[in-house]
């Protein structure tokens, strides 16, 4: 799918880029829900096109279609070159600080000429931002203390920007001639959120032909160093990429040793020690010489005396020993899941309607399916007031009678105000079946937001936490809440947090998720969907659970229907307690 992943990463340049300029917003949505349902295709978008059928991807117009076209033809557009010669390059890099959006980043150019990453931060140094509409000294020491965050990851890539490039290239490799495994291994196998780089491991019998194949490939931009065992490249996105060749016999021992972490590895060669092995990519060497060779990732594990660990749990976060003592948890699926609790439509700020939504779900085999449209107080999602809500309920109920297969549940996205309370009244609130609240705004001050997540989880209507830390990775740094304290209030009013699922999100993250679920806490693991495509992202929050040694148990949306019902009823039970 690699020419999905670069045209969708035009389209979300262009948005960018229009948005800098200072356009009509709803002309950047446009270009940043086109992307975002390209990377999400099933298919080749080069297919569609061929076949005349790119208006059938969701929120492709034949405007944008055309644009499209031109993008596969020729790797660019008229559009987004107009725009790379009137935005100057450096104010991408801007956007980049966590906190300052494209109506930020246009200002400080417009108003202070700053076009750059150093040329920002040389006038927060110099106090100049002060004088800036809605930045003042406190702002200032935000952004400076942004930079210096930035700089601190500098070199570092969200993992939904990774692995579909790894996704991509490692089906590529299967394919070449003398092939006969190839998989993603490191960081991004592990599912760690921010990773460095890119890991592949493939045997086969033709090293030097797959190195050229691989070399070669359109979305390397560099050629870094190759040999016959290793080729290191710099991809088109920007991150390094590194494929260690092996023989087909070698492969498992070198998927193993290459995933990692540097950590477990240290703990599994002292077990291999003490049993007189040495451990690496090649396999087990005994101290005779003689060289196991493990026909799969388990017969490595079995070589040391432990059962599989699987490679989201490789982190020396208790693992060895758990799987010692064979208590290692049977970590949650996606075929687990039921139903998706948090997901949006047109009737907010979502691109599909609730049919299409339900059947979408209906598809991937829901039971249910809660839509949790932002109500009112977020004005630039058309949020829903009470009487919004309540057609919005007739139709769900029409539905409900039409669709079989399928149980829409009604909801809400309530905001979290300054003051902690809702943005919708609790007559309104007690007539849905999932209530979600959520923080959008303040974000940079912790300990506000810590008294506004504690005022929600303490209301007896509210069922789930979206997004509890309000992070975006790669953007904005998660608020620093006293995790302590909301974990204590919500184990307090039995309430339940979510892993937004978003691949920009994957909030709450894994750390504080394992710690709420040894708390005896659930978990919702949420889309977050605008859009029936995106429903498919729940694989990335499954990725954040299984990090957090999640079974299914621990997952609210694991239930059948009839258990969640119950569930939900219990969670206000107990916050009128």
């Amino acid at each position: 799918m690699e020419t999905n992943l670069r045209v969708a990463a035009l389209l979300a340049e262009i948005a960018d880029l229009l948005e800098l300029e200072g356009a009509e917003g709803f002309k950047a949505v446009a270009y940043r829900r086109a992307a975002r349902n390209i990377q999400a295709l099933d298919g080749e978008v080069a297919a569609l096109k061929a076949g005349g059928k790119l208006q059938d991807i969701p929120g492709v117009g034949p405007g944008l279609a055309g644009k499209i076209g031109e993008l596969l033809e020729a790797g660019t557009c008229k559009v987004l070159e107009e725009l790379r010669g009137k935005v100057p390059a450096g104010l991408r890099e801007v956007l980049e600080v966590p906190g300052i959006g494209t109506r930020t980043a246009a200002m400080l150019y417009r108003e202070a000429g700053i076009a750059s990453l150093a040329e920002l931060e040389a006038a927060a140094r110099a106090g100049r931002l002060q004088a800036l509409p809605r930045l003042g000294e406190k702002q200032e020491g935000q952004i400076l203390t942004a930079i210096a965050r930035l700089r601190q990851r500098a070199g570092r890539f969200p993992l939904g920007a990774v692995l579909p490039y790894g996704e991509a290239l490692a089906r590529f490799l299967a394919g070449v001639s003398g092939v006969t495994a190839a998989a993603v291994a490191g960081s991004v196998r592990r599912r760690v959120d921010m990773v460095k780089d890119l890991d592949l491991v493939a045997g086969t019998t033709d090293p030097q032909g797959l190195v050229k194949a691989f070399s070669s490939h359109p979305l390397v931009a560099e050629v870094l160093a190759c040999g016959t065992a290793r080729c290191s490249v710099r991809l088109a996105a920007g991150f390094s990429a590194d494929l260690r060749v092996v023989s087909p016999p070698e492969f498992y021992a070198a998927l193993h040793h290459f995933t990692g972490s540097k950590e477990h590895h240290v703990r599994l060669r002292h077990l291999a020690k003490a049993r007189g092995l040495t451990l690496s990519e090649y396999g087990a060497m005994s101290a005779d010489g003689g060289r196991t060779v493990p026909p799969d990732e388990a017969a490595v594990y079995a070589l040391v005396g432990l059962s599989w660990v699987p490679p989201e749990l490789r982190e020396d976060q208790g693992e060895i020993e758990a799987a010692a003592a064979g208590t290692l948890p049977e970590l949650v699926s996606l075929g687990q899941v039921r139903g998706d609790l948090h997901v949006h439509t047109d009737w907010s700020d979502g691109i599909d309607t609730l049919e299409r939504m339900a059947r979408a779900a209906r598809e991937l085999g829901y039971e249910y399916l809660a839509i949790c449209d932002h109500a009112r107080a977020l004005g630039f999602t058309r949020g829903l007031d009470a009487e919004k809500l309540s057609r919005q309920g007739a139709e769900i109920d029409r539905l409900n009678a039409a669709l079989a297969g399928i149980t829409l549940l009604k909801g809400v996205e309530a905001n979290i105000m300054a003051d902690g309370s809702l943005d919708l009244a609790d007559e309104v609130l007690a007539g849905l079946d999932v209530v979600v609240a959520a923080v959008h705004s303040g974000l940079a001050d912790g300990v506000r937001v810590t008294e506004r997540l504690s005022a929600a989880i303490r209301h007896p209507l509210v069922h789930i936490i979206a997004h509890p830390t309000g992070r975006i990775l790669g953007r904005r740094d998660g608020t620093d809440i006293d995790l302590p304290r909301v974990l204590d209030e919500a184990a307090r009013g039995g309430k339940v947090l979510e892993i937004n699922a978003h691949p920009d999100r994957l909030d709450l993250p894994s750390p504080p998720a394992r710690q709420w679920l040894d708390r005896g806490g659930l978990l919702a693991v949420d889309t977050d969907a605008h859009a029936a495509v995106a429903l498919a992202d729940m694989g990335w929050g499954i990725d954040v659970a299984r990090r957090a040694w999640a079974s299914s148990a621990g997952i609210l949306n694991a239930l059948p229907l009839s258990e969640l019902r119950q569930r939900l009823a219990h969670i206000r039970r107990c916050s009128r307690q």
